[in-house]
């Protein structure tokens, strides 16, 4: 078992955040879902909040030295929302004496959890910024670097008369537009990081935030 794992919900998330620690200069840490983790056997989006007590038994018992865990806020009333997912995992970590009084400040600046017993902490980052409702995609939209030709995809997506998708999905179907119209197309959104041409600006202030927080649980 890699010693320094950041545990994410799927594959797709897993490819982003994979390249992003390349680039954020965390060649160390091992980006895994659930199932890398444990023996389950499920759909592609893991639920971390399920099998998150498989996961620390792990750092329990030294396997894992080193612990990230981001997820999704969502939405509140449809599928979640930061709130829900904060409390989620946070009743996890307070079942394994990682909680014990009040929580931490969580505004923006991703999460550290102490163990009463002096187990590795554990790091928690909510997505889009750790604070409000939202996806990756959210994350993602805050950071490209021409802001013109994102404008435009989400102008035309806008305009769409009649959309299949649902109103809380427009940042995804958006990013995913200004996707396909890139030098070259794609619908990874590791794209973001991996392409020569810098879709992403690494020095926007949610990306240098979200660094921090890496270093705060993985620096060495």
């Amino acid at each position: 078992m890699d010693k320094s794992i950041l545990l994410v919900e799927g594959r797709c998330e897993k490819r982003f955040y994979k390249a992003l620690c390349q680039r954020l200069n965390f060649p160390h840490v091992t980006v895994q879902t659930p199932r890398g983790c444990s023996e389950f056997e499920g759909n592609i989006l893991e639920p971390i909040p399920l099998l998150l007590s498989n996961v620390l038994k792990q750092v329990a018992d030294n396997s894992i030295h080193q612990l990230g865990i981001i997820v999704d806020a969502d939405y509140s009333g449809i599928n979640g929302g930061f709130a829900e997912r904060w409390q989620q995992i946070t009743q996890v970590l307070q079942r394994a004496n990682y909680i014990t009084d009040d929580l931490p400040h969580h505004a923006y600046t991703g999460s550290i959890f102490e163990h009463s017993d002096g187990l590795p902490p554990i790091g928690l980052w909510i997505m889009p910024n750790h604070f409000d409702d939202g996806v990756l995609e959210d994350f993602i939209k805050s950071s490209i670097q021409d802001k013109t030709s994102f404008k435009i995809a989400e102008k035309y997506v806008r305009q769409l008369p009649n959309p299949l998708f649902a109103p809380y999905q427009l940042s995804q179907v958006v990013v995913y537009t200004w996707l396909a119209w890139q030098q070259n197309p794609s619908q990874e959104l590791a794209a973001t990081i991996q392409s020569k041409t810098n879709l992403l600006d690494l020095q926007s202030q949610s990306i240098q935030t979200f660094g921090h927080w890496l270093n705060c649980v993985f620096g060495e």
